[in-house]
C-alpha cells in the first residue's frame, strides 16, 4: 500500500443520504463505542454501518474498495464502489452504507476504504451485550 494521502475525511454513521444539489445527509455519526445486543438464539447482533468519505487529488479515481474487518482480523463485508466521472472538482466524495453487517466481537473494528492503492481507514468500537 502507498502512504495515506495528508488531506481526508472518513466519518462512520449510522445513514448517509444522497441528497440534491450533490449534497449528502449524514444521520448519527459515531464517536462513541456503539452497543448491540445479540439476536436471541444467535452469536451475533446486527447493525446498518454507513461511511462518507472526502479525499483531496483523488477525483480522477476508477473505484473504491470498502471492508469493515473485526478485531481478530476477520472480513465482515465489503464493497467496491464505482467514481461517477463528472465529479467537478479534485474533491474526491464516497458515501457507502452496509446493511446488517453481523457483528459477533466486542472490540474495535475498523472500517477502511481503498482508492488507487492508498488506504484510509477509521477504527470504532462495538460492545456485544
Amino acid at each position: 500500500m502507498k502512504k495515506k494521502l495528508p488531506n481526508y475525511t472518513l466519518l462512520i454513521a449510522e445513514d448517509v443520504r444522497a441528497e440534491i444539489n450533490e449534497r449528502f445527509s449524514v444521520m448519527g455519526i459515531t464517536h462513541q463505542p456503539i452497543s448491540l445486543d445479540l439476536i436471541p438464539g444467535q452469536d451475533h447482533a446486527i447493525h446498518t454501518l454507513s461511511a462518507y468519505g472526502e479525499f483531496e487529488g483523488l477525483s480522477d479515481s476508477e473505484s473504491v474498495e470498502i471492508k469493515v474487518i473485526a478485531p481478530n482480523g476477520e472480513l465482515l463485508t465489503e464493497g467496491v464502489v464505482p467514481i461517477p466521472k463528472d465529479q467537478k472538482t479534485k474533491l474526491l466524495v464516497v458515501a457507502g452504507k452496509f446493511v446488517n453487517v453481523k457483528f459477533k466481537n466486542t472490540g474495535m473494528h475498523n472500517l477502511s476504504m481503498t482508492i488507487d492503492g492508498y488506504e484510509f481507514s477509521k477504527s470504532f468500537e462495538i460492545i456485544i451485550n
